[in-house]
């Protein structure tokens, strides 16, 4: 899972990267982030049932 959403953030990386509108740029880099930091954060949706 953790690897899948690392592979997703690099991909919104690549394509903030590549595309040419500024406020596209913002926007994927802003799901990048929160995918890396969805990835690097060790909790789970199962981690929240408790």
């Amino acid at each position: 899972m953790k690897a899948t959403l690392i592979i997703v953030g690099g991909f919104f990386a690549f394509l903030a990267i590549i595309s040419n509108a500024l406020w596209l740029q913002i926007v994927l880099g802003i799901c990048a982030v929160i995918i890396f930091v969805a990835a690097f954060t060790k909790r789970t949706p199962k981690d929240d049932v408790r």
